[in-house]
This record gives C-alpha cells, sequence and structure tokens, in this order.
C-alpha cells in the first residue's frame, strides 16, 4: 500500500526538526543553535502582541478530546510538545499579532474593501482597519496621507482581480493601490504610500 501523502510532501518534520534530531537543553544553555529547549513555565512570559486573553474551557477541553481519540494521552511529553508546536505554527500566522506590529510601525498602510465581500465580510474588514487604527478616505480625488481605508459601494469578493462582476469596482480597486504604491507623474501625485486617490466617487463611499 502506498504511503500517505503529506499536504507539503515533506511534513513537520522539515520545520521543527523530529525529536530524534533535537536536544532537551536547559534554560542555560538554550540558544540560537542549541535545538528544542524545555522551559519551565515560571520563565515564560505573554506576548506582548499576543491578542487572545480569555479562552473558551469548553472549546480547550473539545481540542483536548479530540486529541486523546488519536491516543495521544494528555499531559504527556508527546501531547506538550505537540500543543507547543501548534500554538507556534498558529502564532506564526496570526493576522491580528501582525497587525499590532504594523501599526506600531511607520510604514504607509491602506485596504480598501467591499459593502458586499460576502467571503471577507465588511464586518471582519472594519475590526482589521480599527485596530490598525485607519481613517476612512471619503474625499474624492487625491488625498495626500500614508494610511486610510475605502470601502467600495458593489462589486463581489473576486473584484479585486476580476471585473466580471463590476468592472468599474475593479478599476477603482486597482486604481487605488497602483497610485498608493506607485504614484501617478502626470498629476504630480508621488510614490511610496503617499496618495489614496478615490477616481470614481460613483463606486466608493464618499462625503
Amino acid at each position: 500500500m502506498a504511503a500517505k501523502k503529506r499536504g507539503l510532501g515533506r511534513g513537520l518534520d522539515a520545520l521543527l526538526g523530529s525529536s530524534s534530531e533535537s536536544e532537551q537543553v536547559g534554560v542555560e544553555n538554550a540558544g540560537p543553535k542549541a535545538g528544542l529547549a524545555e522551559l519551565p513555565l515560571d520563565v515564560i512570559e505573554r506576548g506582548r502582541f499576543q491578542p487572545r486573553r480569555d479562552f473558551n474551557p469548553e472549546s480547550l477541553q473539545e481540542l483536548a478530546d479530540s486529541i486523546a481519540a488519536q491516543g495521544v494521552v494528555p499531559d504527556s511529553t508527546t501531547y506538550n510538545n505537540f500543543l507547543r508546536d501548534m500554538q507556534n505554527i498558529w502564532n506564526e500566522g496570526d493576522p491580528i499579532g501582525h497587525l499590532y506590529l504594523a501599526r506600531d510601525n511607520p510604514s504607509p498602510i491602506f485596504v480598501n474593501f467591499m459593502n458586499t465581500d460576502v467571503a471577507v465580510t465588511p464586518a471582519a474588514s472594519l475590526r482589521l482597519v480599527e485596530a490598525l487604527g485607519l481613517p476612512q478616505i471619503t474625499t474624492p480625488g487625491p488625498n495626500f496621507a500614508s494610511r486610510g481605508y475605502t470601502r467600495l459601494t458593489a462589486g463581489a469578493h473576486s473584484s479585486y482581480l476580476s471585473p466580471e462582476v463590476n468592472l468599474d469596482v475593479t478599476v477603482e480597486m486597482q486604481t487605488e493601490v497602483t497610485v498608493f504604491l506607485g504614484g501617478f507623474p502626470p498629476q504630480g501625485l508621488p510614490p511610496n504610500g503617499q496618495v489614496i486617490l478615490i477616481q470614481n466617487p460613483a463606486v466608493v463611499e464618499t462625503e
């Protein structure tokens, strides 16, 4: 029987290293090249960008039960290592954690989204821009701002790339992003995140 194919073809060992390759080291020996280290809980501090503060006990128990159903004994070394590694992977892909890093960074930030998007809802997009502290840009024409967001009044999630649902929305969204990144020299608009241009107010929430 053929071996079960893993999602990326290599498995987590390619990223984390197998237990046979990793040394169990003390705090005093832990360093960039020391492999995996087991640390006492009292030396671990909460990440300053960790957005999660409250954990649902029922959800945690459901997770524990599902892991135990696979034959992994709770509180065993395998169990604890699994939770640790999965938490590390989740944190690395945590959009909210990276969002706070972006918010506190001086780099330009621009977001545009659609009120009619059902894949990424307006409520979700609003949570994103509110957490970033972005102001809504509503004035037609060039707005000299390095941070902000616009709301499109039509279109679908595919409208970011495809004009099939609404050509005007696709042109407007792509124009806003293009001008924000590259400017528009014929109109004297500078590049590198200095201008947010609302070209077609017919498809954008405006004043």
